[in-house]
Formats: structure tokens, C-alpha cells, sequence
């Protein structure tokens, strides 16, 4: 039975793997532009946003359906087929950049089926393993995409359609999750099956779970600015070159694995105050990067900021186990993953709203102010409010 239990834990673990596909081939895009000169650039760009608006809905669609209507296993099958089929496909089939956007969207309903994941570990891992398994999950994805990042970008010297084949590799987790995965077994009914059912149907999640979501979302809201705008930043400050961005923005992958790993340790040390002290510390570097201009200074400040924004990702899956129904605990983990994406797509606004609000020498520079004045502000609400549950 814990040979069984294992092979269940490194299925879930593999969903993980390519849950991050949908931006691996951001680093081709120009080279997309110079192949369809006729197509619009804005259209063109489209292809790393279309799969974080296409996984949004089917997040929260599957998100209140995965226990009851659908299975886990179906979701994570059909999210896998969807991955592999519409991630592939344009190397092999595009007559117009319409067909490659229809893929793209394909892919991002993959993902969004993909977000069963934190709540299929939730359900299945004792407790007391959970932080550990959430860490090493997230740690996994990370790993996943500087690899195959990496890859397509390499790929992109073979054609503007070569980086797309990186996503035929979820073949392999999805072998492996098709035979090991198996269903999460609910807790047994105490009373009638009747009277159970309609005790689930007036079932309401715990106000946590609508917190956690929120906070999340102005937790990348704010933070993302910090990557997409590194390159501007270090040009305007005369501080590096694009391929210096390039490095600094290493160590968020990097930093992502770490502190997963480290995630169990750092809850135990901090205790309820851990989401506190990583919302403090994710201000504190945001003000190194922007008041302390020099190389040195930008690496240590990221590292400070994806350290607290990591840690505190990870946490809320685990305090919903805590917090939430367990009817609800599906439903509850996609929102958050759907209003994560929701805000990378909006960050852009958050930039131009904090530059119309400080002014700063560059719209990139005004929305790490706003980043600072946020995180602070989430810091003080983890200090005054009982967000984190006691522990079962």
C-alpha cells in the first residue's frame, strides 16, 4: 500500500511539470514577427497571453465540478491530451496565425484543466507531508520551465515553428500519470447518503478561501511588473544590458526552487507569522531594487521578492486544507490559480495606473512604488487579521 501510495504521489507530482506551459515560447516571438510579416504584431503577442485567458474559466468552471460532476482523473487526462495536441500542433499544422492562436487557446484549456493539481494533492497526502509535497511540486515546475524555456529558445534557430515541439515532451508525465494517478477517496459519509448530499449542496466555503484568492491576485498584480519590466528598468537606471535582465530574471526560477524546498522549514520556524513576514519581505526587496541602483542590489532584491511571493503561493493551498470544506477544496484552489492568471494579464494596467499616480522616471519605476505600498499594506492585514486557520 505505500509502494501504491508513492507512485500516487509522484503522479500527482507529475502534473506539475507542464502545469507553467503557455509562455516557454515567449523567446520566438520575434522571430514569429519576422515570419508573419503580414499578421499584426499585437496579434502576434497574443500567443503568450491567449492560454492565460483561455485557463482563467475552465479553472473556475473545473474547479466546482472535479469530485462531483467530473472525475480527477478524467480532468488531469483531458488536460494532458489538450497540452500535448494544441502545445505540438502548430509545428506541425498553421495555415494562418489564426489556426496557431486556435492551438494556443487549446493549450491554455489544458492548463486550466491542470488546475485540479494542488487539490488532488490536498485530498491524497497526509497533512503532514502536504507543505513538503506542494513544495516539491511547485520546485518541479519551476525546474520544467528554465529547462524548456531554455530549449525553446534554442529551437527557435531551427524556425519560428520548432519551439512548439518542447511541449510534446508532456507525453512522458502523461503516460505515467494515466497508469499511477489515482482518484482521491473522499472521507466516509457519517450520515445518510441523502441527508449527506444535501448537506454538501448547502456546503458554503469558508470566507478563506475567498481571501486567499484575493490576496493573490493583488499579490501578482503588483509583483509581475518586476518581471516583465526588468529589461526597461536595468536600461533606464544604465544598470545592464537585455542580457543582464535575462540573468536577473534567472533567479526567479531559481529562487522559486529553492524556497520551495525550503517551504516545510520556513513554516515551522515562522509559524503564523510566515505569510506576514514574506509579504514584508517582498517589499523590502522590491525598495532595494528601485533605491539601491547597482547589479548586486537588483539580484538581492529579486531574490527577496520571489522568496516571499513563492512561499506564500504555496502556503494558501495548504492553509484551504485547512481552512476550507472539503467539498469545496477544488473549487477553492482554481480560483486562486484563475485570479493569478487573471492578473498577469492585467498587470499592464497596474504599470500605467501607478505611473499616472508617482509619476516616476519610467512607468516601470512608478509600479514598483505601487508594489512596495500593496505589500505593505497585505503585511499589516496578515498582522491584524486571522487569516491563517489553526492547524487540525
Amino acid at each position: 500500500n505505500n509502494k501504491k501510495a508513492m507512485l500516487n504521489y509522484i503522479a500527482i507530482l507529475a502534473i506539475y511539470l507542464f502545469s507553467g506551459t503557455g509562455r516557454w515560447e515567449n523567446a520566438a516571438i520575434e522571430t514569429m514577427a519576422q515570419a508573419w510579416l503580414a499578421v499584426d504584431i499585437t496579434l502576434i503577442r497574443m500567443l503568450g497571453t491567449i492560454p492565460f485567458l483561455v485557463s482563467m474559466p475552465i479553472m473556475l468552471v473545473i474547479g466546482g465540478l472535479v469530485g462531483k460532476k467530473i472525475s480527477y482523473r478524467a480532468c488531469v487526462n483531458i488536460g494532458s491530451l489538450l497540452i500535448i495536441i494544441g502545445g505540438a500542433a502548430p509545428y506541425i499544422y498553421a495555415p494562418s496565425w489564426t489556426a496557431v492562436l486556435i492551438f494556443r487557446g487549446l493549450l491554455g484549456a489544458g492548463v486550466g484543466f491542470y488546475a485540479v493539481r494542488n487539490a488532488a494533492l490536498v485530498k491524497s497526502v497526509p497533512y503532514e507531508k502536504q507543505a513538503r509535497y506542494i513544495g516539491l511540486g511547485t520546485a518541479m515546475m519551476n525546474i520544467c520551465n528554465t529547462v524548456m524555456q531554455t530549449l525553446a529558445g534554442a529551437l527557435t534557430k531551427a524556425g519560428w515553428n520548432a519551439p512548439f515541439l518542447v511541449n510534446a515532451f508532456a507525453i512522458i508525465p502523461a503516460v505515467y500519470i494515466f497508469l499511477c494517478f489515482k482518484e482521491p477517496v473522499e472521507d466516509e459519509p457519517l450520515l445518510s447518503e441523502k441527508e449527506d448530499e444535501n448537506l454538501l449542496k448547502n456546503e458554503k466555503m469558508d470566507y478563506h478561501g475567498w481571501v486567499y484568492a484575493v490576496i493573490q491576485f493583488f499579490s501578482t498584480l503588483s509583483l509581475y511588473p518586476l518581471l516583465s519590466g526588468m529589461s526597461t528598468f536595468l536600461a533606464s537606471r544604465n544598470i545592464g544590458s537585455a542580457t543582464i535582465a535575462g540573468t536577473v530574471l534567472s533567479v526567479y526560477t531559481l529562487t522559486g526552487f529553492v524556497v520551495n524546498l525550503l517551504l516545510p522549514n520556513v513554516k515551522k520556524i515562522f509559524g503564523k507569522s510566515t505569510p506576514m513576514i514574506m509579504c514584508a519581505l517582498v517589499a523590502v526587496g522590491q525598495a532595494i531594487v528601485l533605491f539601491v541602483p547597482n547589479i548586486v542590489a537588483t539580484y538581492l532584491g529579486t531574490i527577496l521578492c520571489v522568496f516571499g511571493f513563492m512561499a506564500n503561493f504555496s502556503l494558501f493551498y495548504i492553509y484551504l486544507g485547512q481552512s476550507v470544506p472539503a467539498s469545496k477544496v477544488g473549487f477553492a484552489s482554481s480560483l486562486i490559480l484563475a485570479l493569478n492568471q487573471l492578473s498577469v494579464f492585467l498587470s499592464r494596467y497596474f504599470i500605467v495606473g501607478c505611473h499616472a499616480v508617482f509619476g516616476r522616471a519610467t512607468d516601470v519605476e512608478s509600479s514598483f512604488i505601487g508594489c512596495i505600498i500593496v505589500y505593505a499594506a497585505l503585511a499589516l492585514i496578515f498582522a491584524f487579521g486571522k487569516l491563517v486557520p489553526e492547524e487540525k
